[in-house]
């Protein structure tokens, strides 16, 4: 009769497993992974053949666990995202094991999120199957698009299918309708953030179409085919207390008309800080019994064109130097500095800059060093 304990799970953080104490004795283990992290574990696996600590010698090896990264459902090569149908066809049926599968082999859940039906009057119905367009009277019908999402899940990861289907009358020729194009909600979005947007439009007879593309906001452009990329410049929103809506026109056109959708740009404002413009000089040498009139605004920058506000901080230490302020923990663009004794030494002191109110904004603050220089005979 055997017996059996594991050793070195402790190392095996990313598993989880059903025993209190896996180093007592036990005959089985059940190991669960909730998230994937690309690793692989080793643990011990001892067994007896008689009590703990007799019998024959023990013999222990190793057991490994990889984790394997569950993969999304997909659909199948060859199914289309829109199907044309004569409405003479009557109901349409898309089985699941055709257009669905799991690269794992997982047992997929397929649901309707929702469909809209323009020009036929229809409904979806599922089975544990298929997915069934019920379509009544199908001779009697007008041409007209429904267009399902489609969710389908393994239970862990999901993929949403945007299916359309094209019903098309029997009867004469209907007259051509312009594209439509997808709906675009309102973008929400600060200065310096990215923005990649892809257009998309449905023809009714499957004309092909174009996109044009105008007023976007200033460093956003529209790569001619259905793309808008870019980073929203600094410039827009800066000076505004609240955000600034510009609003662009997208227009698809196929051979016979067109149609036009406008989409919001609400543009928040990005405060960036300050910068120090004279970094390789922020220093002076002061010969004894002069002074040097430091501007502030000479040494500092705003990217955003704020107004900015400057106070000094650490001067105190400067005991050489005296300065023409009375209080120097209130803002002030200039001081003036002199210097009567020379004493070998060398002091620096810290600017701060804010572009609002003190306290608030965004700030920086560097050092000025000031030398002393020894007045010659």
């Amino acid at each position: 009769t055997l017996r059996f304990r594991v050793n070195t799970f402790d190392s095996c953080g990313f598993l989880t497993h059903n025993g209190q104490d896996p180093q007592i004795d036990r005959n089985n283990l059940n190991i669960s992974i909730d998230s994937f992290n690309s690793n692989q574990c080793s643990f011990n696996l001892r067994a007896w053949d008689g009590p703990a600590g007799s019998g024959a010698m023990p013999i222990e090896f190793q057991i490994t666990i990889t984790a394997i990264e569950n993969e999304n459902p997909i659909i199948n090569p060859g199914q289309p995202t829109s199907i044309p149908r004569d409405t003479s066809d009557g109901a349409i049926v898309i089985t699941y094991a055709d257009r669905y599968s799991d690269p794992d082999g997982d047992d997929l859940t397929v649901s309707v999120a929702s469909y809209v039906c323009d020009g036929i009057p229809t409904g979806f119905t599922t089975t544990d199957q298929a997915l069934i367009l019920d379509v009544p009277n199908p001779n009697s019908l007008t041409d007209g698009i429904c267009t399902a999402l489609i969710d389908v899940t393994d239970n862990a990861l999901s993929l949403r299918d945007t299916l359309t289907i094209r019903f098309t009358n029997t009867g004469p020729p209907p007259s051509n309708n312009p594209p439509t194009i997808s709906t675009i909600p309102d973008i929400s979005i600060a200065e310096g953030e990215t923005v990649d947007i892809q257009i998309s439009a449905i023809d009714p007879e499957e004309d092909a179409f174009t996109f044009t593309v105008a007023n976007l906001p200033d460093n956003l452009s529209f790569d001619g085919t259905d793309r808008i990329t870019g980073t929203i410049a600094h410039n827009i929103a800066s000076q505004s207390d609240t955000p600034v809506t510009i609003t662009s026109t997208i227009t698809v056109t196929d051979a016979t008309g067109s149609a036009s959708r406008e989409v919001d740009f609400i543009i928040s404002n990005t405060n960036r800080p300050p910068v120090d413009a004279n970094f390789q000089n922020n220093n002076y040498d002061l010969r004894v019994g002069s002074s040097i009139q430091i501007n502030f605004i000479d040494h500092v920058t705003d990217p955003d064109d704020d107004t900015l506000r400057f106070r000094v901080n650490n001067f105190n230490s400067c005991g050489f130097l005296t300065h023409d302020a009375q209080d120097l923990t209130v803002d002030r663009n200039s001081l003036n500095i002199s210097i009567d004794s020379f004493n070998s030494n060398q002091c620096s002191f810290n600017l701060r800059a804010w572009d609002s109110p003190a306290a608030s904004g965004a700030t920086i603050e560097f050092p000025i060093t000031i030398t002393a220089i020894a007045n010659e005979s």
